[in-house]
């Protein structure tokens, strides 16, 4: 029966792509099964579509390397072009009208260190500016009974089931 499978089959059940068997192949070539199995196993088949997609996966990440590498390149120069038309216009244009130009200026900076891999803002927060921001979000004065707020100050905690009173010790301004 190994005669009767033709040497095209491993192309063809190469181009099968994710769907391939061998009952397939089988099927159109009017062979068995095992047959189809057995010139798999003689000729390595398993093996050579193995190194076969290891090739096509190595030559699709070497062109999408390229191709991003292109595109970061070709958005470099757009930004760089963006630039040079804010500093033109930050040149000739007095400050209180040149204000489209100031703003050019930082897109085309925030661009050009996004396109480089780089932040185009400062994003972190100091541990005092957190602490601070929480305890404003969660705690608000409160006047007690009789008692102006000024004299004594306690704060109330905010929670979505119950709230309570704290001493404002607690609050970092204090």
């Amino acid at each position: 029966m190994i005669k009767k499978i033709p040497a095209e089959a491993f192309d063809y059940y190469v181009s099968l792509g994710p769907e391939r068997s061998y009952e397939l192949v089988a099927r159109r070539f009017g062979a068995s099964k095992r047959g189809v199995a057995k010139r798999a196993a003689s000729e390595h088949w398993q093996e050579r579509l193995e190194a076969i997609d290891r090739e096509v996966q190595e030559r699709t990440d070497a062109r999408l390397v390229s191709e991003i590498d292109e595109m970061k390149t070709r958005h470099l120069k757009t930004v760089r072009a963006m630039l040079g038309r804010a500093v033109k216009g930050l040149r000739e244009y007095p400050i209180t009208s040149g204000m489209d130009a100031i703003r050019a200026a930082e897109l085309s900076i925030k661009l050009e260190r996004l396109v480089m891999g780089e932040a185009s803002e400062r994003t972190e927060m100091n541990v005092l500016e957190t602490i601070k921001g929480e305890m404003s979000r969660w705690l608000v004065p409160k006047e007690e009974e009789g008692v102006h707020a000024d004299h004594a100050t306690v704060v109330h905690v905010r929670h979505a089931d119950h709230a309570t009173s704290l001493p404002a010790t607690l609050d970092p301004e204090a």
